[in-house]
């Protein structure tokens, strides 16, 4: 999160903002945002910032128990997130999860990809 906000700091050059201004702006209502790894660590991270950015967030990942943790929390601060189990590595798998998360919000806007076991994240924004 931090990256971030430094990143939306240069663009909008205004150094007296704070990072709570700087989240109010950045609106992504009616957005949704598929996350793996939310389970845990940052995918869990990414998918509370981005709920409380206001998108509707599929969680993505293997250990439904991990999952259903991070749906609690995003759920406790009145949150929108609806998880899916994935399996990164079968395509089958992959394909499933996106066929259930547009059905229930629609086309994916965001998608933040775990790739490795180092937690190397690809971030695609449409």
């Amino acid at each position: 999160m931090i990256g971030i906000i430094i990143l939306i700091k240069k663009k909008i050059k205004d150094k007296n903002m704070t990072n709570s201004s700087i989240l109010e702006k950045l609106d992504l209502k009616n957005k949704t945002a598929l996350v793996t790894g939310a389970s845990r660590g940052l995918g869990r991270r990414f998918s509370t910032v981005l709920s409380k950015m206001g998108a509707n967030v599929v969680l993505a990942a293997r250990n439904k128990d991990k999952l259903k943790e991070t749906e609690e929390i995003i759920k406790n601060f009145n949150g929108e997130c609806f998880t899916v189990d994935i399996d990164v590595n079968s395509e089958e798998s992959i394909s499933r999860a996106f066929e259930k998360a547009e059905n229930k919000y629609g086309e994916i806007s965001i998608l933040i990809n775990k790739r490795d076991f180092f937690c190397r994240y690809t971030v695609v924004v449409v």
